[in-house]
């Protein structure tokens, strides 16, 4: 495939496919394998942003990392860049070290949240500025842009100013001066927080593809785990400064390390119960109308935390709908009271009162709920995750 690439035409409004291509090839496959060794960001007044992070992206990943607000992800994006220096540790692309080289040497582009393009110049003159200081020939230059502008249908918009573009339009133009210049690593810092959630969704689709169709390697930085969890070959997850997790989005979806990876990774979010101990025949899931027994796969497992509260994690997928509560309850069924309802179209969100236990459960919407109704859940145990109270980390093997 590497010897063959073409340029594409990626549909940014109706009436396009993202599979349309055009024959004279853009990008050279230029990509490049980045590695973190025990990376701190330690600022003025001993304020630890990143704490000894070690990560390996290898060449073609798609490399997300997501947390919250303030738990070093952009700091990360910025070292990488050379816009931020490392205070300690090591980083290497291609295996050659840069911590101390210029972020012009680096042969990495970075896109950021406002687009970041040169208000006075064109989106022509934006993309071809790069290119320009690197003395390129005016007609490569050309060539480059026009086929970048195709791939990215802003072909209308080259002589436009940024202020006459839409937000999707300019972080179009600014992906495009990214992509001419052919680096080895693309790094996006929350390129799509500032558009609305239509567009939001149709910029993940085509970043995807461009990812796909360039087989570059990208590093992206986000706080919302939906971006993540769709675009990812490879999560990061990171709170205070450290990693919590990393592998794809499946795998941190099904085998959460920890209590805080199974909160953040999901949506709706995951409910969590408490897990008291019970009888001879291990512990339960209590609540004030409910009791609810571990599947026989995990109870061995649980067997050495007897006498030991923890913390069950309970996906809203995961709960079905099981009748009216005046129904026969089944096995590990939850009778509860409907708070709020959230149409979501094909889905249902459901925000549900189990006594003194809050729960939020995902339907179908072949049936409708209306705040007030009593009905029953039916949890499915087998799904059923478990987490050490003290440390939040999970006790589960991952092969169940």
């Amino acid at each position: 495939m590497n010897g063959n690439r073409g340029t594409f035409l990626l549909a940014v409004t109706g009436g396009g496919s993202f599979l349309d291509k055009a024959p004279a090839p853009l990008y050279t496959g230029a990509m490049a394998r980045v590695e973190l060794r025990d990376i701190c960001k330690i600022y003025a007044g001993g304020v630890t942003a990143v704490d000894n992070v070690t990560i390996d992206i290898e060449e073609r990943d798609f490399v997300v990392f997501v947390g919250p607000s303030g738990c070093g992800k952009t700091a990360i994006l910025r070292m990488i860049a050379g816009l931020e220096d490392i205070s300690s540790g090591e980083l290497f692309i291609d295996g050659e070290k840069m911590n101390d080289r210029a972020p012009k040497d680096r042969n990495i582009a970075m896109i950021f949240q406002n687009s970041a393009l040169y208000p006075h110049m064109s989106v022509y003159e934006n993309m071809a500025f790069g290119l320009k200081l690197k003395k390129v020939p005016r007609a490569e230059i050309d060539r480059r842009i026009r086929e970048t502008a195709k791939l990215l249908d802003i072909e209308k918009f080259l002589d436009r100013k940024p202020r006459a573009l839409s937000g999707g339009q300019r972080q179009r133009a600014a992906i495009g001066r990214a992509v001419v210049r052919d680096p080895k690593v693309f790094l996006f810092d929350e390129p799509l927080s500032g558009l609305d959630a239509k567009l939001r969704v149709q910029m993940r689709a085509e970043l995807s593809e461009l990812h796909r169709r360039l087989e570059a390697t990208i590093i992206y930085v986000t706080h919302d785990q939906m971006e993540a969890m769709t675009m990812a070959t490879k999560i990061v997850v990171m709170k205070d400064g450290r990693v919590q997790q990393t592998g794809s989005p499946l795998h941190l979806y099904n085998h959460p390390v920890n209590k805080f990876v199974a909160g953040f990774i999901g949506s709706p979010p995951i409910n969590f119960l408490t897990l008291k101990p019970a009888d001879k025949d291990g512990p339960v899931l209590a609540g004030e109308r409910f009791e609810l027994r571990p599947a026989a796969a995990h109870r061995e497992a649980l067997k050495k935390y007897g006498g030991r509260d923890l913390f069950a994690g309970i996906r809203p997928e995961d709960l079905s709908y099981a009748g009216e509560i005046d129904a026969p309850p089944g096995d590990a069924c939850i009778p509860a009271e409907v708070s709020v309802v959230e149409p979501m179209g094909a889905d249902i969100y459901l925000w549900l009162s189990a006594g003194n236990q809050p729960l939020r459960a995902r339907t179908d919407n072949r049936r409708s709920f209306k705040a007030g109704d009593t009905v029953n859940f039916t949890v499915n145990m087998e799904k059923v995750r478990y987490f050490d109270r003290e440390t939040e980390l999970s006790i589960l093997p991952e092969d169940l």
